[in-house]
């Protein structure tokens, strides 16, 4: 997993992207710093050509 960043983080295992949404004081809702790191995950998603699946996955029990 990469260093959190805004609490978006990467994992990558074989083909398959997981990006972790982990806020948990804020319920996982997403701030402009989180937004742009999220959108970066996508981006590095998208230009990995051996990328097949991307997973977004909200930590600790939430989403908004």
């Amino acid at each position: 997993m990469n260093d959190p960043q805004d609490g978006i983080a990467i994992t990558v295992e074989g083909p398959v992207f997981t990006i972790n949404i982990d806020r948990p004081a804020a319920r996982n809702a997403l701030t402009a710093g989180a937004a742009r790191a999220l959108h970066g995950a996508l981006r590095s998603f998208e230009g990995d050509d051996t990328a097949r699946a991307a997973v977004l996955h909200g930590r600790h029990g939430g989403c908004a």
